[in-house]
């Protein structure tokens, strides 16, 4: 953009270039740092010409201000109110991650969860590439708030791809606690310990959001070879009953999304229907009908005759229609908001 094919080309001086690339940097981190949409271009033309005078570059002011304001293609200038933007936000998000890199300031950790500075803190790791203490630090991170929370769920899988030449056992190690993040965050909506107007949802339509979410956000086949350690890693931790099987149901439907079913498997294989929730037993058995070769399996068959059994004890069969969902508690997981229901553990 600031004319790297020009001075290839012959057209225009290498030292141009980079004196170009400096003050566009300089302008950036103007910009961006204040938050701001624009600003005055002769305050922009000014930080040029005072980066200029400072200097002995050998290059013109006239050529200076026309590459980084014109030829450039990073900036939109406005004559009729006087003001410089960046023609494309994501323009200003990655200068302004080349800018900490070039200067070694680091963009903070508490911002990688902002929404202004998430794109910034994605350039910022691709840039580093390898990084394995901030991708780190990033995964144990305990978010501030809820907005947080869901930021930190949706955003380390992208982290962690633009950071893919970090060992894979920074991945490997820490994936999980994304999974079990994501169903304490289920957990307080569905109780209600949220500002979250989610809770006007059925409890069955929550998982469901949650784990489309999930599905959506962690559906990058760079994660897949983290599946299994993920599994293992969820069943091994200190999180509670509830919040372990949510987490594992999460993993698993994101593993699924990558034709990975052995999430699923671990699951039917290491608990009997009593154990696990009867939200997470309908999840499995919904999320596999999706699967036709995985459905025909003796494990998956028996799984759904188990939960029809624990559902509907009088019936000696599985109950054809809705009648027997409109008797049972299914009709509330189905139909009723959760804050309208008392809810058991």
């Amino acid at each position: 953009m600031l004319g790297r094919w020009d001075v290839q080309k012959g057209r225009a001086l290498e030292k141009e270039y980079q004196a170009a690339e400096r003050v566009v940097l300089e302008i950036t981190e103007y910009i961006v740092g204040n938050q701001l949409i624009w600003m005055s271009f002769e305050e922009a033309k000014g930080i040029v010409m005072k980066w200029h005078s400072l200097r002995n570059t050998g290059v013109e002011i006239d050529a200076l201000l026309d590459r980084v304001f014109v030829s450039s293609g990073i900036f939109i200038v406005d004559d009729w109110s006087g003001t410089v933007s960046f023609r494309h936000r994501s323009f200003g998000e990655y200068l302004y991650a080349r800018a900490a890199k070039a200067r070694g300031k680091a963009i903070p950790k508490e911002h990688a969860f902002d929404g202004y500075w998430g794109a910034c803190t994605f350039f910022y790791i691709g840039l580093l590439g390898d990084c394995q203490d901030l991708l780190t630090d990033l995964y144990n991170a305990i978010p501030s708030d809820e907005s947080e929370t869901w930021r930190k769920i949706l955003s380390l899988p992208n982290y962690s791809l633009a950071g893919y030449q970090t060992e894979y056992a920074v991945v490997e190690n820490n994936l999980f606690k994304l999974f079990i993040e994501a169903a304490k965050l289920y957990e307080k909506v569905r109780t209600g310990e949220t500002f979250t107007k989610l809770n006007s949802l059925p409890e069955m339509h929550l998982l469901w959001l949650f784990q489309r979410v999930i599905r959506g956000s962690y559906d990058y086949n760079f994660l897949k070879p983290a599946i299994t350690q993920t599994i293992i890693s969820i069943d091994e931790s200190k999180t509670t009953p509830k919040e372990k099987f949510v987490a594992l149901f999460f993993a698993s439907c994101f593993a699924s999304q990558l034709d990975d079913s052995s999430g699923f498997t671990y699951i039917l294989e290491n608990y009997p229907i009593e154990q696990i929730p009867v939200t997470v037993a309908l999840g499995i058995q919904i999320e596999t009908k999706y699967n036709a070769e995985f459905y025909k399996l003796p494990l998956v068959k028996a799984h759904e005759k188990r939960l029809y059994k624990l559902l509907f004890p009088n019936h000696r069969s599985k109950p054809h229609g809705t009648k027997g969902i409109k008797d049972s508690k299914l009709s509330d997981l189905f139909d009723k908001p959760l804050k309208s229901r008392r809810l058991e553990d």
